[in-house]
């Protein structure tokens, strides 16, 4: 029997959530979910895993040393990210969440893999605007 491919797993999201156009893989084997006004995440295929990534928020200019010392303690051993990976974009503007994503799993498993993805891109958001609430009222 053939493995479902991430495609079947995206459009049969997509059709749970009744949400259209559904996407399509680029040149690069890259699909750009749309959940939400605010929610883009991208899914990249590779042989034997997808790569998932999203912006988390702007990074911010001021203080960022002590930001990433805090993302860092999030990003030991997943356990602040369930873990996923806190970055930075290759252009250094934006922080991103990232994880991998195995073929191994079937569609129950990725449909949750994906909600406890977005609850954490949502987690991150809040503590990053936290965060430069503290800086705007100088209390780091």
């Amino acid at each position: 029997m053939e493995t479902p491919k991430l495609q079947d797993y995206i459009h049969t999201l997509y059709d749970e959530l009744e949400m259209d156009p559904k996407p399509t893989a680029n040149e690069k084997l890259q699909y750009k979910l749309v959940i939400a006004d605010d929610l883009e995440l991208f899914i990249q295929e590779f042989d034997d895993h997808a790569f998932i990534e999203a912006n988390i928020k702007e990074c911010p200019q001021q203080k960022r040393e002590e930001l990433f010392m805090y993302l860092m303690e999030a990003n030991l051993l997943g356990q602040g990210t369930g873990e996923s990976a806190i970055g930075l974009d290759q252009q250094e503007k934006f922080l991103t969440l990232s994880s991998i994503l195995s073929y191994d799993t079937n569609y129950a498993e990725f449909k949750n893999a994906i909600e406890d993805f977005t609850n954490y891109l949502f987690y991150w958001r809040e503590e990053v605007e936290k965060f430069e609430k503290k800086i705007n009222q100088a209390i780091l």
